[in-house]
């Protein structure tokens, strides 16, 4: 009996590693339904996490994740059963997982998403990944349990506001609900997965040592475009920053008490922790998405008044000046994400 393969790849180059495992593992459901083995291939396929000089040679995705069946791009000798899947388009939204899809774990956790256990299913780490993940979190955490998990985005999330992405909370409220549930738990340590350096000293400044010392990668906070697009010396950044990204979402899956916005990395953490099972208390804001019809955002009404904005709306950049309440573009370029 032939085997028949579907080729399963990304359409875009700038999403980041828990976006790619959930815009691919949409992929690998509709494949196994259609009676297809999944194959993943970023290799040939857009994305920014190849190693320094190693783009379309490496397969990025066994960086980090197991091929679906064990069968990788080498594996496949007969291509007369091969089909590719690596346009959005050829996926149906019911098998989509998104952040602002979540099922809603403000109240009570429903699980209603009709695929929520193939995501937990089809999370599998490479072998080296999941020994890195396992040592890190005993050098880190070791068996300290009262720990309380914050995710808080900046950086190029809060100063663009990308097109249809979810609304962050302030650093602001996140540091009083984080001191609301000091009184009430009174968790030991507090772990916050950031890649904002601001943030990140926002949260050292008032915490002190209860904070456990998070060595990812942390931009400046200013940045004024996609992270994919900063340059950074440093070797392997790129990859490097994928596994500390994954470690700091998996140390995250694992707190006692947990909160934080909604982003695709919270989304990592609920499907790492088996939907939350052990989780005493969860909370994430839930305060909508950035517009269609309105990319331009303000965080305070004088804003309103009188403002200048850079809007990345779809693949566009513009320039908008607020007055009075109206917005006019006056100036828009193309801007190349890929």
């Amino acid at each position: 009996m032939n085997k028949k393969y579907s080729i399963l790849g990304m359409y875009y180059h700038y999403a980041g590693l828990w976006g790619i495992y959930l815009h691919i593992t949409a992929q690998i459901i509709r494949a196994y339904e259609k009676g297809f083995i999944p194959v993943v291939n970023l290799k040939t396929n857009g994305n920014q996490y190849f190693k320094d000089g190693r783009a379309l040679k490496d397969n990025s995705w066994e960086y980090y994740f197991a091929q679906p069946e064990g069968i990788g791009l080498d594996n496949i000798k007969d291509t007369k059963n091969v089909i590719f899947s690596n346009d959005e388009e050829t996926i149906p939204q019911q098998y989509s997982l998104v952040p602002f899809d979540m099922p809603s774990v403000l109240n009570d956790t429903k699980k209603e998403h009709p695929y929520i256990r193939d995501y937990v299913k089809y999370l599998k780490f490479s072998d080296k990944t999941s020994q890195y993940l396992n040592d890190e979190y005993k050098r880190i955490i070791g068996d300290e349990k009262d720990i309380l998990g914050i995710l808080c985005r900046g950086t190029d999330y809060k100063n663009l506001r990308p097109h249809l992405h979810t609304i962050q909370p302030e650093p602001k409220d996140v540091i009083k609900k984080a001191e609301e549930l000091r009184e009430k738990y009174h968790y030991k340590r507090i772990w916050l997965a950031t890649e904002d350096a601001q943030i990140y000293k926002m949260f050292k400044d008032k915490f002190g040592d209860i904070i456990i010392d998070n060595n990812q990668y942390m931009y400046s906070g200013n940045e004024k475009t996609f992270l994919n697009k900063v340059e950074v010396n440093r070797k392997d950044h790129f990859y490097n920053l994928g596994k500390e990204y994954l470690l700091s979402t998996y140390i995250l899956s694992k707190c006692k008490y947990l909160i934080g916005g909604k982003t695709a990395g919270t989304l990592g953490a609920y499907l790492m922790s088996n939907l939350f099972e052990n989780q005493e208390y969860v909370y994430l804001w839930d305060l909508g998405r950035y517009k269609i019809g309105s990319p331009v955002c303000y965080r305070h009404f004088t804003e309103r008044i009188l403002s200048f904005k850079n809007s990345f709306y779809e693949d566009k950049k513009w320039k908008v000046i607020t007055i009075l309440g109206f917005k006019i573009k006056i100036k828009r370029m193309n801007k190349n994400r890929g």
